[in-house]
């Protein structure tokens, strides 16, 4: 059955109803079951020039126009203008239409349509967001997926649907529902048992509702059941324990590919193309490596050999500007061993990331089939075919080689008189080639973790540094500018502009320092130190000084690779307030060694 199929179900349903407003017979409705899931992909291209016209905006009117007695949702973004009048026509031929939105979109003009009509409508989770994406038809019908019900998310911008006919989903929605339309929102929802895990057809639906239920312990359970492949794509991606438990079965596949005598080495298996091995592969928004920044969990993986893509869609009404307009990837899925003995797609409103797990009001779906993971696996294809690298000059492009960017200099112990916590930190890379060099998207991890990521954008020059600071300004405190205080003017990439523990830090090690710099690929480019003491550097009586890299070394993990600074006096981007306590060369010459 497909989705315009189901649609005309619910028609048929309304034919064999005996009056326009109340609920249909029983007996019809069974008649007409036909007890199914069908999935819908927008397709919205890669720019304007190659827009599809979606179904999806179709299929809604259809089921909106087909309804008999009812249909009560709960969206956040709302203003696909086709989508409220044909609520307003079910309202105005007397359909119990009712709503529940998220108070922070009162601007949209479906909330305000609604309003200047008095069509009943809550809204709430002043705290967060109300997220979900979700209708029920007739007690009967499910249309929910990843797109707030604007022209944006519907047309430009890649998102998928589910329809699901089936009563028993339809009361677990509704439940969800009516608690959020009589007012409680986020944890002030009841979890509530209505039997989560439904046979629909050929394909199990488990259905989770947050913060109320545990989707994202619900996600890490079915994560652990993975046995040969994990692909996903996704929108915001901030929960590291998802990327703890994606980089947990990277090893996993690695080694049973190497036990299977698939592959020698892992160097050999990380340049097999993903369909060609077991892995966990994912596409990604390009808009929340933005926003997310080093909370993104894409510098993690992509430290860890994980094959990524950025999204190909550049179907926005403001080309080029990542953050408004469309051109997004603003699906939330994963599809886990397609073509194995459990195929199952993780699949709803649910952003992998802190809010949506314990704050936000949104829906989970677990569903489990052969039929439909092959759907999601093609989509997948589709995605990341049709994607963008991870950065553009890498070792497998050609572009560049180990050794042509190398760290050059490391203030691993930052502590002075302002900054007795010793954050005042930095890392200096150094171009030793006469060309422009990328940076987009490269990393520096220790053997456990990433450090730092370069954003899209980051570029050094021939024969350049690139300046990576832990921060540049104090805590805001009254009557004190927040420019002061900081031992270094500027840099390249500033990882915690306001100096808030909160938020995210360089953390050198001291005592085991150890830094590997990576190519969007995970090809390891240059060391610093070897996970033990830091070779040079450190406090010397009353000043700290730098780690500094010997002129034409290559092995940055043998400690004759490395001297203290000579300076008396720091210089470079060292704050002069400072520089005679920070002995340092930042975006200068090495001293002499």
């Amino acid at each position: 059955m497909t989705p315009r199929s189901l649609a005309c179900t619910l028609a048929l349903t309304v034919a064999l109803a005996p009056g326009c407003n109340p609920p249909p017979d029983q007996a019809d409705i069974e008649n007409t079951r036909g007890g199914g899931v069908e999935i819908m992909f927008n397709d919205p291209g890669t720019r304007r020039a190659n827009l599809w016209d979606p179904d999806a905006i179709d299929v809604m009117i259809e089921m909106i126009d087909g309804a008999s007695a009812s249909i009560h949702f709960a969206v956040m973004g709302f203003s696909e203008p086709r989508v409220v009048d044909a609520f307003i026509r079910a309202y105005d031929r007397g359909i119990d239409i009712q709503m529940v939105g998220d108070a922070g979109h009162l601007y949209n003009s479906g909330y305000n349509r609604f309003m200047d009509r008095h069509i009943p409508m809550q809204v709430g989770n002043l705290n967060h967001i109300m997220h979900d994406k979700f209708m029920v038809v007739d007690d009967r019908f499910v249309f929910c997926g990843t797109a707030n019900w604007t022209p944006t998310d519907l047309i430009r911008n890649s998102n998928n649907f589910v329809i699901i006919d089936s009563p028993e989903v339809a009361a677990d929605f509704e439940t969800e529902f009516e608690q959020m339309f009589n007012g409680l929102f986020g944890h002030n929802k009841l979890e509530l048992d209505n039997g989560r895990r439904y046979q629909v057809g050929d394909t199990e639906v488990e259905v989770w509702f947050s913060p109320n239920e545990d989707a994202m312990g619900r996600i890490r359970e079915v994560l652990n059941e993975a046995q040969d492949s994990v692909r996903f794509t996704i929108f915001a991606f901030t929960k590291n324990e998802v990327g703890s438990d994606f980089i947990r079965l990277q090893d996993m596949f690695y080694e049973k590919d190497l036990a299977d005598g698939l592959v020698s080495s892992e160097d050999e298996w990380a340049l097999l193309h993903p369909s060609e091995r077991r892995t966990v592969a994912g596409a990604v928004d390009q808009s929340q490596l933005h926003s997310n920044g080093q909370y993104h969990e894409v510098y993690r993986l992509l430290a860890a050999g994980i094959p990524m893509q950025l999204d190909g869609n550049d179907n926005s009404r403001q080309p080029g500007d990542y953050q408004a307009g469309g051109g997004r990837l603003h699906s939330k899925t994963m599809v886990l061993d397609a073509n194995g003995d459990n195929p199952t797609v993780i699949t709803g409103s649910f952003n992998w990331s802190a809010s949506a797990t314990s704050s936000n009001d949104e829906f989970l779906l677990v569903m489990r089939g052969a039929r439909v993971a092959k759907m999601y696996d093609e989509y997948f294809d589709r995605l990341y075919l049709g994607g963008r690298s991870m950065g553009n000059d890498t070792v497998a492009n050609g572009a560049v080689g180990p050794g042509d960017v190398i760290i050059n200099e490391v203030m691993w112990y930052g502590v002075h008189s302002e900054d007795e916590d010793g954050f005042d930190e930095f890392i200096e890379l150094k171009n030793t080639t006469d060309r422009d060099i990328d940076l987009s998207m490269w990393q520096i991890s220790n053997e456990t973790d990433v450090v730092v990521g370069l954003p899209p954008g980051s570029s050094i020059p021939a024969g350049g540094t690139f300046l990576i600071l832990d921060h540049v300004n104090e805590p805001y405190v009254d009557g004190r500018p927040q420019d002061e205080w900081s031992a270094y003017l500027y840099g390249d990439l500033v990882v915690n502009s306001f100096n808030d523990n909160r938020q995210h830090r360089l953390y050198l090690k001291d005592g085991s320092l150890e830094l590997i710099l990576r190519d969007p690929s995970g090809v390891v480019m240059d060391v610093a130190g070897d996970g033990g003491a830091a070779f040079a550097g450190g406090p010397d009586g009353t000043v700290v000084r730098s780690m500094e890299r010997k002129a034409g070394t290559t092995d940055g993990s043998d400690p004759s690779s490395w001297y203290s600074c000579t300076l008396d006096q720091g210089t470079g981007t060292v704050n002069p307030d400072f520089a005679d306590e920070i002995i340092a060369t930042p975006r200068a010459s090495n001293s002499p060694e």
